[in-house]
């Protein structure tokens, strides 16, 4: 029978593969990993990026209304409602020009009202500008297609099959079920085969 030697006096008997100054237990820790996009990635984004052009916009609407309501009229005219102001920017805005409301201006008012104009043809030019730009975006196409596809797997009312990865045996398969009516749903993380998925026979 063997015996296993004692350890040694003076020394720390040390197990094999163990890295000194390193606990040999594991440490473990719970993770949550998001499964899902939010809905509302694509709305973020918008807010995002057309934030400071709607500031801005919101900004010389309500700056040309107060300006209305407080510069003096002609004489012996009250000043115009708030609602009165904001209508009168608004159609000027769209250059639409209804005139003068809800009488003739005074000439201070009429400056006002033209230095309000050139704003907000500035303004109006940058958020129409960065509109244009966002809806070129690549991440906000990106989640606007995920929402769209979010929403039609959302809406299927009967059993569906999920595919991952459409190529050549995803293709197969997708043809082998589509003739047997059965409801089809692909995964892929390249968009090029996906936009082949509706012309394929």
């Amino acid at each position: 029978m063997n015996e296993k030697p004692p350890n040694q006096p003076g020394r720390r008997h040390r197990p094999p593969n163990r890295v000194p100054g390193r606990s040999s237990q594991l440490r473990l820790s719970h993770v949550d990993v998001p499964r899902e996009i939010p809905d509302q990635a694509a709305i973020f984004i918008f807010m995002r990026k057309m934030r400071g052009p709607l500031m801005a916009v919101l900004a010389v609407t309500t700056l040309g209304s107060l300006g209305l309501c407080l510069i003096p009229g002609p004489a012996g005219a009250p000043p115009p409602t708030a609602f009165q102001a904001f209508y009168f920017v608004t159609f000027t805005a769209t250059t639409i020009g209804f005139g003068e409301i809800p009488y003739d201006f005074s000439t201070a008012q009429r400056m006002w009202v033209i230095a309000t104009i050139y704003t907000s043809v500035v303004i109006w030019a940058y958020a129409i500008s960065r509109l244009m730009t966002l809806a070129q975006d690549a991440s906000f196409a990106s989640a606007r297609r995920a929402a769209t596809f979010r929403r039609t797997v959302r809406r299927l009312r009967e059993p569906f099959i999920l595919v991952l990865g459409y190529g050549f045996i995803g293709r197969s398969v997708v043809k082998a079920l589509d003739v047997r009516d059965r409801r089809v749903v692909v995964v892929d993380r390249d968009n090029a085969p996906l936009e082949r998925l509706g012309t394929d026979n």
